[in-house]
């Protein structure tokens, strides 16, 4: 409206600090897509792409600079159908306060329409420049299920990755992960 222009100042001058992120893939180049023939969600979607993108799915811009540690998760070996928690710090490293929105991503064991990655939770918090902010997440069983070429969704046994960031996990640093494993199978209804 009439005070877009104000906005767009107040950030540019730094008395805003955004806090938004993508809700979509930016890729670098159209070959990195494959043809509008082939219909399959191979490497479309932050799900399903394994390249480098231009912007991924949950890149965002901030006047603050955040960090991710003390990843811990309720346990590093449950039975399928057991939910899982998660919990971290994170810490604003700059001198000026802002927002992050800390997106977790789970990577499964591999099966016929496995993704590459999954966003499995996220939580916007306020963190003052130089302070540390705890958060936890519950993954309960539907979000550590996986849907088959069938259709039946399912808890695979194997062993799983949670990454915890500011996007999505395109490079290693700014990041921080954990494994565990899952033991046994179980079917989930629809």
């Amino acid at each position: 409206g009439e005070e877009g222009g104000t906005a767009i100042a107040q950030t540019l001058s730094g008395d805003n600090n955004p806090a938004g992120r993508l809700p979509l893939t930016f890729y670098s180049s159209l070959d990195q897509l494959p043809s509008f023939e082939e219909y399959s969600m191979a490497k479309r979607t932050y799900r399903y792409f394994a390249g480098q993108p231009l912007y991924g799915f949950g890149y965002g811009l901030s006047y603050s600079r955040f960090g991710y540690t003390n990843l811990k998760l309720s346990g590093t070996s449950i039975n399928a159908g057991d939910p899982l928690t998660l919990e971290a710090d994170v810490a604003n490293l700059s001198t000026v306060a802002g927002d992050d929105v800390v997106e977790a991503y789970l990577t499964q064991p591999k099966a016929a329409l496995t993704p590459v990655r999954s966003l499995c939770g996220f939580t916007r918090i306020r963190v003052e420049a130089g302070k540390t902010t705890h958060v936890a997440f519950k993954l309960d069983p539907r979000v550590l299920s996986q849907v088959d070429e069938k259709g039946e969704r399912a808890i695979l046994p194997g062993s799983y990755q949670v990454t915890l960031g500011g996007s999505q996990p395109v490079s290693p640093e700014d990041h921080a992960s954990a494994t565990f494993v899952v033991n046994g199978s179980i079917g989930l209804p629809r």
